[in-house]
């Protein structure tokens, strides 16, 4: 019946991380644990990252994300959780030599894989303070609130996919009514790179045309930078990040600027403190523009 009235007050909650949280709060109840934590599943990097706890002190949570588990290691204490989809449930964690502690109060905790379709999300953790281990049951009743945490993560991912998509729309719809609206180009630019801040979540973009009399790229439009940088300024193809993309027609990356290709910008990229670039040409009807 728990389950029951906590499927109730899910559907009734609209953002899929508090429906996570609501979950871990009533399985924690549920089964009379002090603390709790779920590490996500990075299935690229085969590392379990700790995403969220319930109950710890305040001075232990900024340990609890230095967490990752590297789930090839034999030291790792969830390694069998991951690899073998096992629930672990330890009595007493002092005696086991593979328990990283963060909070020493815990004696007693259990493990389950969070799964959806057969595809492993991440490991729940419940904790005890007192010296009461979990029993059969409680490895009964978390594996149930696990399986729900599955599908609900699921649908917090496609709740966020979704979304996602919904707002790259309006980005859209908002850069097509600038262009039908105006016939400011400067205008229009404007509103497509703030559109680029929002959507793509960077820190600085810009746009350069291409001056076919010259073959060089003019900074038309630029937004983010702390440094200035003036409309009308001039790359030649070929030259810098930017000119290569527009010479080759394909998008440029790069996480180092110490490259000597890539000129002045490079050295602004430094200046500005920049991590990553991207140079992606415009190409309508097979030209730069």
């Amino acid at each position: 019946s728990m389950l029951y009235y906590a499927g109730l007050t899910l559907n009734s909650m609209l953002e899929p991380q508090d429906q996570i949280e609501y979950l871990f709060k009533i399985a924690m109840d549920a089964i009379g644990a002090d603390r709790v934590e779920f590490h996500q599943y990075d299935s690229q990097l085969e590392i379990l990252r700790f995403d969220l706890e319930i109950g710890y002190p305040k001075d232990k949570v900024p340990s609890l994300y230095n967490l990752v588990f590297p789930i090839n290691e034999e030291t790792n204490l969830l390694s069998d959780v991951v690899r073998e989809h096992l629930i672990l449930n330890l009595a007493d964690v002092r005696e086991d030599p593979r328990y990283v502690v963060i909070d020493p109060a815990i004696i007693s905790a259990i493990w389950v894989p969070v799964e959806r379709s057969g595809q492993l999300l991440g490991v729940l953790g419940m904790f005890r303070t007192r010296p009461a281990p979990f029993k059969e049951q409680d490895e009964q009743m978390l594996t149930l609130f696990a399986n729900q945490a599955g599908v609900a993560m699921e649908n917090a991912r496609l709740f966020a996919q979704t979304r996602r998509r919904l707002e790259h729309l309006q980005a859209l719809q908002a850069v097509d009514q600038a262009i039908t609206s105006s016939l400011d180009l400067r205008v229009t630019l404007d509103i497509l790179l703030k559109q680029v801040l929002l959507q793509l979540n960077v820190d600085a973009a810009s746009v350069l045309l291409h001056n076919r009399h010259s073959r060089t790229l003019e900074y038309a439009a630029v937004r983010g930078f702390r440094s200035r940088v003036k409309p009308g300024i001039s790359i030649r193809l070929g030259e810098e990040f930017a000119g290569r993309a527009a010479l080759e027609k394909q998008i440029i990356h790069r996480d180092q600027f110490a490259d000597p290709e890539g000129g002045t910008w490079a050295r602004m990229c430094t200046q500005e403190g920049f991590v990553e670039y991207y140079g992606v040409p415009l190409v309508a009807t097979g030209q730069v523009k």
